[in-house]
């Protein structure tokens, strides 16, 4: 008797049936019996490879989502969800999980509800907030012996990434072929901003703030500077407009379930008088690890520490890639009465913007080459996003003011640089993205 690809599942039950019969009596199993098996066996094994195939050929021609909407087949729409689920393509797994569901297959109703407390664990993981103990005053300082327990090898404490350690654009001009080691797009953290939004009471607004403020991850454990003023160089920040002005980070920070990254704040509020009446606005260091994420998201921390709360914003990025932005003048002047922003994006992150430059007025800072000097020039990207370069401008003409957008979009690599030209009337801006892979040990 043959048994075709169609037929062989009720086969295969009847042949379990017959299984048990035998156990229970005793009965050897015959040559006929024997053949049927091993038909069987066979039929399942080439509907396996062809359901294999079928899910190749689908993500290579990127048509997964139409071949979920094509199919009512509770098996199949269960290989998808699995299969998009392995992709980290939560749409596809979205559609193939519910359509699965409508097949009243109990597995699909539990998958579903998996799938909705994952998606609500992801929106908890948001926002998060740090707190830390107002009284702590020590924990920086036993942080520091820890760190020099721990990571003595590393130099010194107060080595930076970008004098001492891993900078930034480490691969960029390393083919894969060529690389010494296997480097894949991985996990990073963008950091968009620090505010000071609550302050003590023997305080007032303004405040004059200097200090420090690093990150570390565990690629060489030393301060990536996200801020640094010295008391001559303070920054004065108000209710109103309560963000530092950052500038870095000096290279893509490493983010991953194995380890976390340490946030090091040490601000003063400088005084009117002199250096020994100055307070400390905040002092501490916290850690943060991004647990179970697996797309990209936006996560705000908060920690309160001596006289002030602290809240700072940053971008968790699942599978990415480091980005070196540079801008030049090549033809023309920045236009006069024009201020600008320019800014970089991830759509992923919800087009949330990590400030460049922001100009004050009309006068633009280059170099004699024309070079851009930017506040911040590194920026991470998904690697199969788009990274958004912009310059929002506003003219003040008289009583007029008129703003306008510009803005290019660069497709991310593992290595290598892209260009683009941005053009601000008559002021023609060459920007150069050098796409790197950020290593992970």
């Amino acid at each position: 008797m043959e048994v075709d690809g169609q037929s062989y599942k009720s086969w295969a039950w009847w042949l379990h049936a017959l299984q048990a019969m035998r156990c229970t009596y005793s009965v050897p199993m015959d040559v006929k019996e024997a053949r049927i098996r091993a038909d069987v066996a066979e039929a399942r094994r080439k509907e396996m490879a062809a359901a294999a195939a079928l899910r190749l050929k689908v993500l290579r021609e990127g048509k997964l989502m139409k071949w979920i909407f094509q199919t009512q087949d509770p098996e199949a729409l269960r290989a998808a969800a699995e299969e998009a689920r392995r992709m980290d393509w939560p749409d596809e797994e979205r559609v193939a999980v519910d359509r699965w569901a409508k097949t009243k297959d109990p597995e699909a109703a539990y998958q579903k509800q998996l799938r909705e407390e994952r998606e609500e664990m992801h929106e908890r993981m948001m926002k998060v907030e740090i707190y830390v103990d107002t009284h702590d005053w020590s924990e920086p300082c036993n942080y520091r012996k820890k760190w020099y327990s721990d990571h003595a090898g590393h130099g010194k404490y107060e080595d930076t990434s970008n004098a001492a350690g891993i900078q930034a654009m480490r691969f960029t001009d390393i083919e894969r072929n060529n690389r010494d080691r296997i480097v894949y797009p991985t996990g990073t953290l963008q950091i968009f901003s620090f505010k000071v939004t609550r302050i003590g009471e023997e305080l007032r607004w303004p405040l004059d703030v200097y200090g420090l403020i690093a990150i570390r991850d565990h690629l060489d454990r030393k301060r990536n500077i996200m801020f640094a003023r010295s008391r001559d160089n303070c920054q004065t920040i108000t209710f109103e407009e309560p963000y530092l002005t950052l500038e870095g980070p000096t290279r893509a920070v490493f983010s991953d379930d194995s380890d976390s990254v340490r946030f090091e704040v040490v601000l003063k509020v400088k005084s009117a008088t002199n250096a020994s009446e100055d307070k400390d606005l905040s002092f501490l260091t916290t850690r943060h690890r991004t647990i179970g994420m697996n797309r990209p998201c936006v996560i705000n921390l908060a920690a309160t520490s001596k006289l002030s709360k602290l809240e700072w914003t940053v971008g968790y990025l699942a599978k990415s890639v480091e980005a070196t932005i540079n801008i030049q003048v090549i033809y023309g002047k920045w236009p006069d009465g024009c201020r600008g922003i320019f800014s970089a994006s991830n759509i992923g992150l919800d087009d949330m913007k990590v400030l460049l430059l922001s100009l004050e007025d009309d006068k633009l800072p280059v170099n004699n080459d024309g070079i851009i000097n930017l506040s911040r020039n590194v920026a991470c990207a998904e690697i199969d996003g788009e990274l958004k370069i912009s310059v929002a401008t506003e003219y003040a003409d008289g009583e007029q003011v008129s703003t306008a957008k510009h803005e290019t979009t660069f497709t991310p690599r593992e290595d290598g640089r892209s260009c683009d030209i941005l053009k601000i009337r008559t002021c023609k801006m060459k920007v150069v993205v050098a796409w790197s892979l950020v290593c992970s040990y």
